[in-house]
């Protein structure tokens, strides 16, 4: 019944100890590596956004902090969170731009 076939042996129990934190969560090492033999077979790799892409949204977050310097000074957790949500977009583009449909 396996013939043909990719077998992935490991323990998905709490009390393994086999789990790795990732950007979805802590998953077990069989499953990381089920992903990366399915990122393997399918050619499906990630790719990191362009440097045009990360230019321009940390540039909109330099704007955007520029533009309102009174949120530092009135809310001070409401720009700690515009702050670090503005930097930390070009880290989730690759994802935002394939749901969006930008890349395939």
């Amino acid at each position: 019944p396996f013939r043909g076939r990719i077998v992935l042996v490991g323990a998905t129990f709490q009390e393994s100890r086999d789990f790795f934190p990732t950007p979805h969560g802590a998953l077990p090492g069989v499953e990381i590596h089920a992903n990366v033999a399915h990122m393997l077979l399918t050619r499906s790799f990630i790719r990191p956004s362009g440097f045009t892409v990360s230019f321009v949204l940390e540039v909109l977050a330099v704007i955007t902090v520029a533009q309102f310097p009174e949120l530092t000074l009135l809310m001070p957790l409401t720009a700690w969170v515009v702050i670090w949500t503005l930097t930390l977009l070009p880290a989730i583009t690759p994802w935002w731009s394939r749901k969006l449909g930008i890349v395939k």
